[in-house]
């Protein structure tokens, strides 16, 4: 009986839910409110640092850190990246953490981070499987809302170590994400104020629309999962069920960004994170700058951040946002959603 309630539930929701309606600037106000926690961390591993491409030292740090509500301490794993130190001295730079696609950390991350340390801007690549799906599992369909949770702590101890190192200007903070990256990545910028710049990757908005018809093998697996244990048949009933049990999206927060401080990279023809989901997004923020690729998913990543000029076309971004005040801060941006803290 239970499961036929659901059912019922999922076919009414789907009918009413099918566009995503703008929130209103309370409730928007609302969501960016309950992220504005006071982080703490503990450093609890640190590797000493080794030489890298172009003189850019590499350290392994590994942090700890909690949120409201969870029960166990989060670690957040990171590599982090910055110019020699000893031709630093007492110079501080900005720095961008870099949220990887699903999958993890791969070599394409490793040379971004290693473009922007050769541009004089430190970074820190989160590694951390924030969704669980990787592992094979699959998790409880709340467990969706926590990973957002979880992205949002992990970056916001990232930026706390970075405030707190000698020579990162914690003033010049910026986000990088893709794919699943960009998609957690613009929901943190959106709620952090303190992120002055945020560049993403075939990134989307209305998350339960992409996890319902995302062609991602990890994605399909879940979804085949609990289509089979909840008794659905159409991808529409999945959906929304989905819906039932998320109520946080960075579609809902773009308001909060002002668009100059943003830009995106869209993939013309994309089914992973689908294509309509990324121009949508890119609508939501406001229309920010954006290059458009003709290329899948996985090539528009590749051509993105394989060849050289796209990489330091991204580093020079931040390097420009970065010489310029964040409005967020001085123009108090988020003061028209009745947030008087900023």
């Amino acid at each position: 009986m239970e499961r036929i309630i659901v059912i019922i539930l999922a076919i009414f929701t789907v009918q009413i839910t099918w566009a995503r309606d703008p929130i209103s600037d309370n409730k928007l106000a609302q969501v960016i409110d309950q992220f504005q926690y006071i982080t703490q961390y503990r450093e609890i591993k640190n590797k000493s640092h080794s030489s890298g491409w172009d003189s850019c030292w590499e350290y392994t740090i590994n942090l700890e850190t909690d949120y409201p509500g969870m029960t166990n301490p989060l670690e957040v794993t990171t590599n982090f990246y910055i110019p020699n130190r000893d031709d630093l001295g007492s110079e501080q730079i900005p720095m961008v953490i870099l949220l990887p696609p699903m999958g993890g950390k791969n070599f394409l991350d490793e040379k971004m981070a290693n473009t922007l340390c050769s541009k004089n801007i430190a970074a820190m690549i989160v590694t951390n499987d924030f969704t669980g799906i990787q592992s094979g599992d699959v998790p409880p369909v709340e467990d969706h809302e926590m990973a957002i949770h979880r992205s949002v702590a992990g970056v916001k101890a990232a930026m706390a170590f970075g405030v707190d190192d000698v020579n990162i200007d914690g003033d010049k903070l910026g986000i990088f994400g893709v794919s699943l990256g960009g998609v957690l990545g613009t929901f943190v910028m959106e709620t952090q104020a303190n992120l002055a710049a945020g560049y993403f990757v075939v990134a989307g908005g209305d998350i339960p629309y992409i996890l319902a018809n995302s062609t991602n093998d990890e994605v399909r697996r879940v979804r085949r999962v609990r289509m089979e244990e909840e008794g659905f048949t159409t991808k529409e009933e999945y959906e929304a069920f989905l819906r039932v049990h998320m109520s946080l999206d960075p579609f809902d927060l773009g308001r909060a960004l002002p668009a100059e401080t943003v830009n995106m990279v869209i993939s013309k023809n994309d089914t992973t994170v689908p294509t309509q989901n990324q121009i949508d997004l890119h609508m939501a923020l406001g229309s920010p700058d954006a290059t458009y690729s003709n290329s899948g998913h996985v090539d528009t990543v590749i051509d993105t951040l394989f060849w050289g000029d796209g990489r330091r076309r991204i580093a020079n971004f931040f390097a420009e946002r970065f010489k310029l005040e964040n409005p967020r801060l001085t123009q108090r941006w988020l003061d028209q959603f009745s947030l008087d803290r900023f």
